[in-house]
C-alpha cells in the first residue's frame, strides 16, 4: 500500500514518529503485536530501507511507540521477534482442544450454548459477544422463562438484534444464562464497551464527563465521511440499504472481531450515566442516527432502565466464574 491510498483509507503516521527498518523479523514483530492489540496498522515503506508504522483509529500513540521500541530492541538483541500477547489475550490451545473463556481468541472463539461467539478484548479481563445478543437467542431466554418480549412493529429474523429490551430485561437474561452455564454473564461496562471500540484514555470521572468528548473517532476510523458499508446508520446518509435493523454481522468487523459497535441497535452498559441519577448508558449508535456527534465511538446517551425502545439492544460480556 502507498502513502496516498494508505491516507486516503483514513491511516495516518504516527503522532510519535516512529520506522522500523526492512528485515522481516523485526517487521512481523511489530504487526504481530499490533493486531493482538485490535488496533488497525498498516507498514509504509517511505524510502529505501525505511517502513513507517501508520495507524487507523485513535490510540496514544506514546504509549504504542514505546511499547515497540521496547519489544523490537529486545528482538534486536535476542535475534528473536520478543512480542507476547496482550494479558488479557489468550493462546491457542497447542492440543486443538475445545476452546474455554480461558483460551478464546480471535481466530478460535468461545461458542456458549446459544451458539453466541465471544473474543478477548485487549486491556479487559472479559470476552465479548462478537454480535448483538439476537432475536433467537432473546427468544431462547423467553421459551426458558416465560418471559415475554415486547415486538417490534417492523419484520425482524432470528439473526436480527433484539429490540425493545430494557437494561432490566437484559440483566435478567445475563442472570438466567449465567446460571445455565455456570459462567458470569453480564453487559459491558462503559469502560470496557471503550476499549473494544478502541478509545483509550478517555478523561472523565462518569459516562456523562466523557460523552462525545474525542472528537473525529468513529468506529470505521478517523474521519466523517459517509463511507459505504460502515454500518447501519440512518438513511439518508446512505451508508447502507436496510430500512431498520440488519441481520448482526451483515458488516465489517474491527480489529478484534466484534461486528456493530457503530449503528445497528444502540447498546445497553452495566454503569449509571450520571453519578447520581438512575439512568444507565447506552453505546453505539443505532439504525435511526446520522448526526457526526451521535456517531462518534465516545459518545454515549443515558436511559430510564425500564424504558424500551425499537432501536435499542444489548451485548453480552463473559467471565469464568
Amino acid at each position: 500500500m502507498t502513502a496516498a491510498t494508505a491516507a486516503a483509507e483514513g491511516f495516518r503516521p504516527l503522532t510519535a514518529p516512529y520506522f522500523v527498518k526492512k528485515e522481516s523479523a523485526m517487521l512481523n514483530a511489530v504487526v504481530e503485536d499490533l493486531k493482538r492489540g485490535g488496533i488497525e496498522f498498516t507498514l509504509i515503506e517511505t524510502a529505501p530501507g525505511r517502513t513507517e508504522v501508520w495507524r487507523r483509529g485513535w490510540v496514544d500513540d506514546a504509549l504504542i511507540v514505546k511499547e515497540m521500541r521496547d519489544e523490537v530492541a529486545a528482538a534486536w538483541q535476542t535475534g528473536i521477534p520478543a512480542v507476547s500477547p496482550h494479558p488479557s489475550v489468550q493462546s491457542v490451545p497447542t492440543g486443538g482442544g475445545a476452546v474455554t473463556v480461558k483460551t478464546a481468541t480471535k481466530e478460535r472463539p468461545y461458542v456458549n450454548s446459544l451458539g453466541m461467539k465471544f473474543v478477548p478484548v485487549a486491556g479487559t479481563k472479559v470476552l465479548f459477544c462478537v454480535w448483538e445478543t439476537r432475536v433467537k437467542d432473546y427468544e431462547a431466554f423467553g421459551a426458558a422463562t416465560g418471559h415475554e418480549g415486547k415486538k417490534p412493529d417492523y419484520a425482524q429474523t432470528g439473526d436480527h438484534p433484539a429490540v425493545n429490551v430494557n437494561w432490566e430485561d437484559a440483566k435478567a437474561f445475563c442472570e438466567w444464562l449465567s446460571n445455565k452455564e455456570s459462567l458470569e454473564y453480564r453487559l459491558s461496562s462503559d469502560e470496557e464497551w471503550s476499549a473494544a471500540v478502541g478509545l483509550r484514555g478517555e478523561k472523565g470521572e462518569t459516562p456523562s464527563d466523557k460523552n462525545g468528548k474525542v472528537a473525529d473517532v468513529y468506529p470505521w476510523g478517523m474521519q466523517w465521511v459517509q463511507r459505504k458499508r460502515a454500518g447501519n446508520y440512518g438513511q439518508s446518509l446512505g451508508t447502507d440499504t436496510f430500512e431498520k435493523t440488519a441481520p448482526v454481522g451483515s458488516f465489517a468487523a474491527n480489529g478484534f472481531g466484534i461486528y456493530d459497535l457503530g449503528g445497528n441497535v444502540w447498546e445497553w452498559c452495566e454503569d449509571s450515566f450520571y453519578s447520581s441519577r438512575n439512568s444507565r448508558v447506552i453505546r453505539g449508535a443505532s439504525w435511526v442516527d446520522v448526526d457526526s456527534v451521535t456517531l462518534r465511538s465516545s459518545c454515549r446517551h443515558g436511559e430510564p432502565p425500564s424504558d424500551r425502545h425499537g432501536n435499542v439492544g444489548f451485548r453480552l460480556v463473559v467471565s469464568g466464574r
